[in-house]
């Protein structure tokens, strides 16, 4: 959809599925993807970024929200990811902002929220 132009965005709904983690539905959106694709030689994968972006960004211009980036202006919605608290997700001093950014969107969940921002106010941590 998002190739042929169409405006997409990532969210949840309690009542609309069964979980309300922004973290599951990027998996599922890599996973619906990659199916979606797989024995189409013109089809190009998702990439991990573009997934966040649909995440963020997108999800606030889809429902003209100031939010979704860290641009001047814009309210500051966030997550602090705390690796540290358990399972398999572990950084490495040597690893890139897109190896962290990569092993987030796999492993990633409610246990490692370490803090939630929203409009400027923590709310979690």
């Amino acid at each position: 959809l998002v190739q042929d132009g169409v405006r997409v965005a990532l969210g949840t709904d309690v009542a609309g599925g069964y979980s309300p983690s922004m973290w599951d539905a990027m998996r599922r959106a890599i996973e619906t993807d990659r199916i979606v694709g797989h024995g189409k030689p013109d089809h190009v994968n998702m990439t991990l970024g573009e997934v966040l972006h649909l995440a963020t960004a997108a999800g606030a211009r889809a429902l003209r929200l100031p939010v979704g980036t860290f641009a001047v202006g814009q309210e500051f919605d966030a997550q602090l990811v705390d690796p540290s608290r358990g399972g398999m997700l572990r950084v490495r001093p040597e690893e890139t902002e897109e190896d962290i950014l990569t092993k987030s969107m796999r492993l990633a969940d409610d246990r490692h929220i370490a803090g939630v921002w929203v409009q400027g106010r923590k709310v979690k941590g």
